[in-house]
């Protein structure tokens, strides 16, 4: 299938209790991260679902500017006109500290207030062919180090193993992934 024919029927999500997956390149469940085809971006904590999010979201920029780690910035027009300057996290960059300044910011509701107990902005997954700890047996734990919320535990060979009931979506693994490059542990977005 040449990425030409990929319209939004053949962008689905996969999840299963443990692992999520998209759609790339190469097929569904590769556990393979390489340019996967997103039906949604990591959006801020409290955001309504993708569709009313983005009909509502009048890219006003404020949840921008109060964000205290500026992991909210505005999507560029190469992601569409519908997605162009609605806040995403790009959790690479930089991550979500959780601080929930933004919903208190938003004046349409776009990005309503949800106590942190209910948010659930994305759920991490671990690329086992990436991480140093799977992949090369070496003592990394870094990314549970970070998770704010314990999402991340340690195996009885002290490698990392997400909850992802647990899991926000944070993107504060990812963020601190020492991997070169794109990280291996990454945030899908719910």
């Amino acid at each position: 299938m040449l990425d030409s024919e990929l319209t939004p029927r053949f962008m689905l999500t996969v999840q299963d209790s443990y692992e999520s997956t998209i759609i790339g390149k190469e097929g569904i469940g590769n556990g393979k991260f390489k340019e996967p085809y997103r039906l949604f971006s990591l959006r801020p904590p409290g955001a309504l679902p993708e569709p009313e999010f983005t009909a509502v979201c009048n890219r006003c920029g404020r949840c921008v500017q109060v964000c205290p780690s500026n992991a909210l910035c505005p999507m560029p027009i190469t992601d569409g006109l519908a997605n162009f300057e609605t806040p995403h996290i790009v959790p690479r960059r930089n991550r979500c500290d959780l601080c929930l300044a933004c919903q208190k910011v938003c004046p349409t509701g776009a990005i309503a207030e949800v106590p942190l107990e209910e948010i659930r902005m994305g759920k991490a997954v671990i690329d086992k062919s990436r991480c140093i700890a799977w992949n090369e047996g070496k003592m990394c734990y870094i990314c549970g180090e970070q998770c704010p919320v314990l999402a991340i535990n340690a195996d009885e060979y002290h490698r990392p193993t997400v909850l992802p009931d647990k899991c926000v979506g944070c993107g504060s693994c990812e963020n601190a992934c020492p991997i070169d490059g794109e990280a291996a542990i990454r945030v899908f977005p719910n």
